[in-house]
C-alpha cells in the first residue's frame, strides 16, 4: 500500500516517496521469485497497481488476506505514507482484545 496523494491535505503535505517505495518493494518481491498474481498492490501513482489505497480497499484487501491465507503462508504487508502516533498502551490493548484473528489492525473501524 502506498499513499502519495491526500486529497484533503494542502499541496505541501503530499508525498513523493510512497509510490517509489511500493514499486521497489513489488519489484524486489518479483525478482526474489514471488508471483505477481499473488500480490495485491494498492497505490496511487503506480502503474499496474490493483487499485487505489482507499480505506475501503485496504480493509477489503486485509479481510481477503485473512480469509485466503493458511498456516505456513508467507505474508508481507507494506505501507508507505503518512502515519500517526498513538499511545502504545492503546495500541497493545486493541491488539490483545483481538488476538484470535488476523483481522486486527491499526485501521479505524
Amino acid at each position: 500500500m502506498g499513499v502519495s496523494e491526500y486529497p484533503n491535505l494542502d499541496e505541501k503535505f503530499q508525498l513523493e516517496g510512497p509510490k517509489y517505495d511500493v514499486r521497489l518493494a513489488r519489484d524486489f518481491l518479483i525478482e526474489s521469485g514471488f508471483d505477481r498474481k499473488q500480490m495485491r498492490v494498492l497505490a496511487d501513482g503506480v502503474e499496474g497497481a490493483d487499485g487505489l489505497p482507499t480505506s475501503a480497499a485496504i480493509k477489503q484487501a486485509l479481510a481477503s488476506l485473512a480469509n485466503d491465507s493458511q498456516k505456513g503462508d508467507f505474508v508481507y504487508v507494506h505501507f508507505a505514507g503518512h502515519g500517526s502516533q498513538q499511545p502504545i498502551t492503546q495500541l497493545i490493548s486493541h491488539i490483545m482484545r483481538r488476538m484470535d484473528s488476523m483481522r486486527y489492525s491499526c485501521l479505524e473501524t
